[in-house]
Formats: structure tokens, C-alpha cells, sequence
């Protein structure tokens, strides 16, 4: 039996998995992400909970999912203002660590493919809201990923009130839609600052200002996957994400009407474990891509 670990770094929370061959899970754990204290103190929470794991179980490949810009070819985390890294060699310090060939991905691209890994769905695209807005594209079966940082949904523009982006640009739709965008409208609306899980809460018990704050982001949402529909025409856009989880979201008008538009959405029900699902299928085309072969894992090919 071979194992794969994974790794989803996310700008609120970091989640490890190990999984078997035929995708069952041995073992899940996450811990807070915490991006103030920079990225060496999440590196050794990462290798402490990691290291566990590659003692008791033959991991045959392993990967890592978080945010970008990436440089994927090199395994380099470029510039990510989600989590305040830069320049960050990322594949190259976890392979050193373990002795396993790490693969790196950006982790919207793994929630397409954990999604796919459900659904089996050969066209489809994957937007995920959370700290930030990304998404992924499956091309029949396959990942889209570009030179790396495919399908950066949340900076199609969004418009109107020119906030700056990170990225330089103005009105990004991250910026009114993401769960940063929540917590900063609720606080504009209330004078109560709350973490997106607390305001997904209220709104699910009907605060009103949190169900007019998701309900306005759902109609951010729907236009932007209506513009996705036009260009990537997909069977299916999947969404996911902390923010899609609020019910206020998930049943706002704005879904219904896009539906004369032709556009099959789907909300995912993975519970966010799609991202380390799609990073262990990633991985398969990773050993592929560095000809590691079928009965031979990463460490024999170090080894050489």
C-alpha cells in the first residue's frame, strides 16, 4: 500500500492529510495559520506535525497546496500577500526535511481538483472564497494551471469604489467578496469586529446586517461565474470556501437568476478537505511529470 501526504497552507488556516492509493483518509489535523508570526513559525509547526506521519507510514510522494504567486517549476512561494511570504523556497525545504520530493500547487488549483476527484466532471471550474478569492479549471480531466497561478478568480473586476488591490490593481473582486471583505463590512455596518466564522454564524441565525452582507456577496459571486460560463464554458462551476458555507450565501436570489444564463453551479460539500484531495491527485501527475515511476516512490528516486 502506498501513502501520500499533503499539506493546504491557507491564509486563516493551515490542514495536513495523509491518504492511501485509493484516496481514504488515515489521518487529518489543522491547526490556526497564524501569518503574523511569520513563515519559519509555521514551518516548524508544519515539520512537527508532519514528521509523525513520514516515521510510521512508506509516504511514497507528497505535496503542498497554498496560495500564490508561485513559481511552480522551482517550487518557489514568489510573492503571497495572504500569507506574508516571499521569495519562500518552499518545495525545496520540505524535500530536504523529509526526504521525499515535494510537489507545489496553488491551492484553489487543488480544490478544482478535489472536486473533480468527486464529481468526475471533465469540464468544470472550482471558485473558492475564503481569506481570499482563487479558483481552479479541469480541461478535459486535467488541470489548468498555466505557468502556475491558473484561474486567480477573486481579481476578475469587481468595480465601483476603486479599493486597492494587493496586486496592484483596483476593485478586485476580492475586495468585496472574499471573508477579509465580510469582516470589513460588517465592522463598517456594526462597529463590531468579528471573524468571518462568527458573522457566518450570525447570518445563519438571521442578523440582518450579516444576511445583507452575504446576500450582496452572493451577487458579486454570481456575476463573476456568469463571466467565467462566457469564457471557459464549463458543464460545472463549483464553489467553495468558509464564505460559501453560510446558508444566506448559498440561497441568495442571485444563484436563481444566473440560471437563464445557462450556468450549472454547484456548492461543494467537502467540508474543506477538497484542497488536500486534490493535492494528493496532483501528485500522481507530479511523480509523472519527474518520471518517478509506479513502484518506485520519491525517496528511491532522491536516492539516485
Amino acid at each position: 500500500m502506498k501513502y501520500y501526504f499533503a499539506a493546504d497552507i491557507g491564509g486563516t488556516k493551515t490542514a495536513i492529510g495523509l491518504y492511501d492509493e485509493a484516496y481514504n483518509e488515515i489521518y487529518h489535523g489543522k491547526i490556526l495559520t497564524e501569518p503574523s508570526e511569520g513563515c519559519e513559525k509555521l514551518l516548524e509547526k508544519l515539520y512537527g506535525m508532519a514528521g509523525r506521519l513520514f516515521e510510521e507510514y512508506p509516504v511514497a510522494g507528497a505535496g503542498i497546496a497554498c496560495p500564490g504567486p508561485l513559481d511552480v517549476s522551482r517550487g518557489v512561494v514568489n510573492n503571497t500577500t495572504t500569507l506574508g511570504w516571499y521569495n519562500v523556497p518552499v518545495r525545496r525545504l520540505f524535500s530536504e526535511k523529509f526526504g521525499v520530493e515535494f510537489a507545489l500547487l496553488n491551492d484553489c488549483n487543488a480544490g478544482a481538483y478535489g472536486e473533480y476527484v468527486v464529481r468526475n466532471c471533465k469540464n468544470m471550474a472550482y471558485m473558492s472564497i475564503s481569506t481570499g478569492i482563487g479558483g481552479g479549471i479541469i480541461v478535459d480531466g486535467k488541470l489548468y494551471n498555466g505557468q502556475g497561478n491558473a484561474a486567480e478568480f477573486g481579481h476578475l473586476y469587481a468595480g465601483g469604489r476603486h479599493l486597492k488591490c494587493g496586486c496592484g490593481r483596483e476593485d478586485c473582486l476580492e475586495l468585496y467578496a472574499s471573508g477579509t471583505a465580510v469582516e470589513s463590512e460588517y465592522f463598517r455596518r456594526t462597529g463590531k469586529r468579528l471573524s468571518g466564522v462568527d458573522i457566518a454564524e450570525l447570518a445563519n441565525i438571521g442578523d440582518e446586517a450579516a444576511v445583507s452582507i452575504y446576500e450582496n456577496v452572493a451577487g458579486y459571486i454570481a456575476e463573476a461565474v456568469v463571466d467565467i460560463q462566457k469564457i471557459l464554458d464549463p458543464e460545472l462551476v463549483v464553489i467553495g470556501g468558509g464564505v460559501a458555507e453560510a446558508e444566506p450565501f448559498r440561497n441568495a436570489a442571485a444563484f436563481q437568476k444566473i440560471g437563464q444564463y445557462g450556468v450549472k453551479v454547484a456548492f461543494s460539500d467537502q467540508a474543506g478537505k477538497q484542497v488536500l484531495l486534490g493535492t494528493i491527485h496532483y501528485i500522481r501527475d507530479f511523480m509523472e511529470i519527474r518520471g518517478i515511476g509506479a513502484n518506485e516512490t520519491t525517496q528511491e528516486v532522491l536516492r539516485q
